[in-house]
């Protein structure tokens, strides 16, 4: 089979799966009007259960999620503020955005935090709040306790990204950085309705994790984060500000986070609406439609980019049979040495072209659901069994790109980025491969 038509029937397959978890798709199965009650979640309650319908949230998302939710509440809800990550194209009413940065926080995320705490404070007993939940949350949505700084907050973030922290650990450090985040949102409501609609993107859909769990228990503490400083080397050189604060989270000075079971949470309904795995199984009916035996390998990838690309090239290339489409999917890291220009996808397409090298038929995207992978436009890239030749005619060495973590100026010189710009939903990375 000609390279275009397999990398046509990857994108097509990619397609597939961002398409089953756009809001569009979702909000309207989890919220509903009929007969003078409405739908929030798994509970049906009438109008006048609630004095006042508000919303709030962050994430990449969002905007499309509140969009739905005006669509179907609309005159009910009172007003609604959200973190949003791109320029918002779609008529929000109600709801206000403020545009935050990503992957790390900036000035405008610490407004946008501030801006959601003076919703929060016009919550009353009898109210609701529809919190809007997405991946990106934890840097959209960023508040600076008393004693912390926004630029030694970036510092240690930015450093724990590049030496290869998980999402867990990183959203650990963000948890006890913050008075927003694990449950801490929760704990401002003064005792209203708390209905969270969550889009995970992190492996295993804990909502602790997702967006650093503003409306969940945590059961992470100052210690577990302390820890993550150490493991990265990060201690003994990390700001000061975020060493005393850790202290005295530790020492007992700043209260803890309130855990699962805390009664703060006695009125608060965590919904996961969509996760990676919705997305794959999209991706599975688009390739059995084009004719390939489908298959998900797992909804769970993880590790360094490197090595779950050399293992996954393995599996492909021991696969004799024609027509076969392998499907993945989850969230690896990169431990960037190098000067370069990339993202996780990227870095896991790269390490294919490599490992493709001597083989054939073989074609992959790498690429994430949300139309962003890493400090990029891209969403991801292509590789194939003729990726790492063609380079090489241009003057390309695929190699010490992979080594620089240059993964997007290779792909950009071969024309194999994939840019698909925001795509509205956010549940993690896809990696879809078919041979033959």
């Amino acid at each position: 089979m000609e390279n275009t038509v397999q990398k046509d029937h990857v994108k097509q397959i990619f397609d597939a799966a961002v398409e089953a978890v756009q809001p569009a798709n979702i909000i309207p199965h989890v919220l509903n009007i009929r007969d003078g009650r409405f739908q929030v979640g798994e509970d049906l309650l009438p109008f006048e259960h609630f004095e006042n319908i508000y919303v709030a949230g962050a994430g990449k998302a969002t905007a499309a999620m509140a969009y739905e939710v005006e669509k179907i509440l609309g005159t009910h809800l009172t007003e609604g503020v959200i973190a949003v990550r791109d320029v918002v194209d779609v008529p929000l009413k109600y709801t206000r955005t403020i545009v935050g940065g990503h992957p790390l926080p900036d000035r405008n995320s610490v407004v946008a935090a501030e801006e959601i705490v003076k919703l929060l404070g016009k919550l009353k007993k009898h109210d609701l709040l529809i919190f809007l939940l997405s991946g990106g949350a934890s840097s959209l949505m960023m508040d600076i306790p008393e004693g912390l700084f926004l630029p030694d907050v970036i510092l240690v973030l930015d450093r724990l990204m590049k030496r290869g922290a998980t999402i867990h650990e990183l959203n650990v450090v963000r948890k006890h950085l913050s008075e927003l985040k694990g449950g801490q949102l929760v704990k401002k409501c003064s005792g209203a309705m708390v209905v969270a609609f969550i889009m995970s993107d992190v492996i295993g859909n804990d909502p602790q994790l997702i967006g650093s769990g503003p409306t969940t228990g945590d059961e992470s503490t100052f210690e577990d984060a302390m820890g993550i400083l150490e493991k990265y080397d990060l201690r003994k050189d990390a700001p000061y500000s975020i060493l005393s604060y850790l202290e005295k989270g530790i020492n007992k000075t700043i209260p803890a986070n309130p855990s699962p079971g805390d009664p703060v949470f006695k009125h608060t309904r965590n919904n996961i609406i969509a996760d990676n795995r919705k997305a794959l199984n999209a991706a599975k009916e688009k390739a059995g439609e084009l004719g390939y035996e489908a298959h998900i390998i797992t909804d769970s990838l993880s590790g360094f980019a490197e090595e779950a690309a050399k293992e996954w090239v393995s599996k492909a290339s021991s696969l004799r049979r024609k027509k076969i489409c392998m499907i993945a999917g989850g969230e690896t890291t990169v431990k960037v040495k190098g000067t370069g220009k990339g993202g996780r996808s990227q870095q896991f397409a790269l390490t294919a072209a490599v490992a493709l090298k001597n083989s054939s038929e073989i074609t992959l995207l790498a690429a994430g659901t949300d139309g962003s992978d890493g400090p990029t436009d891209a969403a991801g890239a292509f590789a194939d069994s003729n990726t790492y030749a063609r380079a090489k005619e241009q003057g390309l060495d695929a190699q010490a790109f992979l080594e620089n973590n240059d993964a997007y100026h290779f792909f950009e010189r071969t024309g194999d980025l994939l840019k698909t710009g925001p795509t509205n939903t956010n549940v993690m990375d896809v990696i879809v491969t078919v041979i033959g």
